[in-house]
C-alpha cells in the first residue's frame, strides 16, 4: 500500500502518524447523508400501495372487473345468466314449457336413469359443503351465499355434458345430438360462472383440467362408447368413463372457490361486510398494513 507524501517519514507501526500529533481527519465518504450507526435493513420492505384485485389466475384482463362486482354482488350476474338459460330452453324456438317440468322431475326423483342417482348426490354434497364453507367465512350473506352454492351445481354438470355432447355429435352424427342441444348445455356452463367473483384458480386446477380433457381425449379414441350404445367390453369401458368423468367433473368445479376460501382463512382476513375489507378503502389488508407504516404479516400467511 503506498503512502502519501506527508506520511513519508513515518515509522512503520505507527500508520503515519508522527508522535505528539493528533490522528488525521478525512470527510465523509457521502457528508449529506447519516451514515448509519449499527443498524440493519429490515428483512421485509412494506409493498406499495395498490388497489386490490381478486385476481382469478386466469390471464384475461377484463375479468378482473367482473370478478370485482360478482364478489359482492353475484346476483349481477345470476339473473340475466338465468334468464338467458330460461329463455332459450323454454321459449318455443327451445325445448319449450316441458324443459321446466323435466327439470323438476329429475330434481325430485321421479325420474332417472343408470347415472342420475350419482350425478344428484354429488350436486346436494357441492350445494352444501360449498354453501357452508361460505356461511363460515362470514364473507356474504346468506341468500348471496346460496345464489354462489347454488350454481356450482350447473357449472359441474356442464363441465361433463358440453365436452361428451361434442363427442357424441362427432362420434354418432344421426344420435339425435343437435347443435342446440350443445348451445343448450352451454347456457349451465354460463350460468355456472355466478362463483367467478370467488374463484382462485392455482397450477393445482390447470393440472387437474388437463387431466380431466386428456381422459375425454381417451374415451373419444377408443370410439366413445356409451352406456346406451355399448355391449361386451366396451359397454364396461363406457360405465367406467362415463362415472369416473360424471365423479371428477365435481370437484372440478368445486376446486376455484374452494381454493379462495381457503386462502381467506389462511391469511385471517376479517370479514367486514361482504369482503373482509374497510369500507373507506379497496386496499387488502396488506397494503392497508404498508399504508400505517405497520410491520408486513409474517410468511406463514401468504396466499396459496
Amino acid at each position: 500500500m503506498k503512502r502519501s507524501r506527508d506520511l513519508a517519514g513515518a515509522r512503520p507501526g505507527h500508520f503515519g502518524v508522527q508522535r505528539g500529533t493528533s490522528p488525521p481527519t478525512f470527510p465523509p465518504t457521502n457528508p449529506t447523508k447519516e451514515e448509519p450507526r449499527g443498524e440493519t435493513q429490515p428483512a421485509s420492505r412494506p409493498l406499495p400501495v395498490r388497489e386490490r384485485k381478486w385476481s382469478t389466475g386466469i390471464p384475461v384482463p377484463m375479468l378482473a372487473g367482473i370478478q370485482r362486482i360478482a364478489r359482492t354482488h353475484p346476483e349481477v350476474l345470476f339473473f340475466p345468466l338465468a334468464t338467458l338459460l330460461l329463455g332459450l330452453n323454454v321459449g318455443p324456438w327451445g325445448f319449450g314449457p316441458n324443459y321446466v317440468v323435466t327439470f323438476a322431475l329429475y330434481i325430485t326423483l321421479q325420474r332417472s336413469n343408470v347415472i342420475f342417482p350419482i350425478t344428484w348426490s354429488l350436486s346436494v354434497a357441492l350445494f352444501v359443503s360449498t354453501l357452508w364453507l361460505i356461511l363460515r367465512t362470514h364473507r356474504l350473506n346468506s341468500w348471496r351465499s346460496f345464489l354462489v352454492a347454488g350454481t356450482l351445481p350447473f357449472l359441474a354438470v356442464s363441465l361433463f355434458e358440453v365436452p361428451c355432447d361434442l363427442a357424441n355429435w362427432a362420434t354418432y352424427p344421426g344420435s339425435g345430438t343437435t347443435v342446440f342441444d350443445i348451445v343448450s348445455i352451454l347456457t349451465w356452463l354460463a350460468l355456472g360462472f355466478t362463483s367467478i367473483g370467488w374463484w382462485r384458480v392455482t397450477k393445482r386446477y390447470w393440472v387437474f383440467l388437463a387431466g380431466f380433457l386428456g381422459s375425454f381425449a381417451a374415451w373419444f379414441a377408443m370410439g366413445f362408447p356409451t352406456i346406451d350404445r355399448a355391449t361386451g367390453s366396451a359397454l364396461e369401458v363406457a360405465f367406467a368413463f362415463n362415472i369416473g368423468l360424471k365423479i371428477a367433473c365435481f370437484p372440478l368445479a368445486a376446486l376455484p372457490v374452494w381454493e379462495e376460501l381457503r386462502r381467506l382463512r389462511a391469511t385471517g382476513e376479517k370479514p367486514d361486510g361482504a369482503l373482509g375489507v374497510s369500507p373507506r378503502s379497496t386496499a387488502g389488508p396488506i397494503e392497508e398494513s404498508a399504508q400505517r407504516g405497520g410491520a408486513l404479516p409474517s410468511t406463514n400467511t401468504r396466499t396459496m
